[in-house]
């Protein structure tokens, strides 16, 4: 059996957990439901990453237009932890 989590009214946030590595990090998606009730959702990065993939591939099916991304690019390799 699965358990139905609440509809979504409207994420509010998302956080970064754990050691900021693919494999020791998770996500915590805060929520709201359509009455307004606060919930969060925890998952690995990986599932994370996976889910961005779903959603990436429903997008390209349905010719949807990406939405503008608000961060500017950054200069040179990516940072690492530590």
């Amino acid at each position: 059996m699965v358990n139905k989590l609440p509809d979504v009214g409207r994420i509010q946030g998302l956080a970064l957990l754990g050691d900021r590595t693919p494999k020791g990090s998770g996500l915590s998606l805060q929520y709201t439901d359509r009455e307004g009730g606060w919930h969060d959702l925890t998952m690995s990065f990986l599932d994370g990453m996976y889910l961005l993939n779903l959603l990436k591939a429903v997008q390209l099916d349905v010719g949807f237009a990406m939405p503008e991304d608000p961060h500017p690019p950054r200069e040179g390799p990516p940072r690492r932890p530590g």
